[in-house]
């Protein structure tokens, strides 16, 4: 067995596990916070569904394509109350219509805390 361990940066939260060796993983390989967190877009604003270190699940009224590139800011709070945004360039990874929202998935290339 190996023993797996990773952080998700400034969240804060850890994960740790025993996988065996040669198991097959899911795609994802970070956990995923579950979180609703207002979006700052180009084309408008969002709201996230789920953060995970690399990547986010939101939602948005705005029309965007598989395999775009987006920068993109998410507001945190940060630890002594003040507000931060992480400011990410990613891509494009998945697009899908619920309810009349554009719900989009985007893997973080770069990110950093403002």
């Amino acid at each position: 067995m190996r023993f797996i361990h990773a952080t998700l940066g400034s969240w804060g939260m850890v994960k740790s596990g025993e996988i065996p060796d040669g198991e097959v993983r899911d795609k994802r390989q970070e956990e995923r916070m579950f979180v609703t967190r207002p979006v700052r877009l180009y084309l408008g604003t969002g709201v996230t569904r789920n953060i995970s270190e690399s990547g986010v699940f939101f939602e948005t009224n705005a029309d965007y394509s598989l395999g775009s590139k987006i920068i993109f800011a998410i507001a945190l709070d940060g630890p002594q109350g003040e507000k931060l945004e992480l400011v990410c360039r990613g891509e494009i990874v998945r697009v899908e219509r619920r309810e009349g929202k554009m719900c989009v998935a985007a893997k973080i290339i770069a990110s950093k805390l403002e």
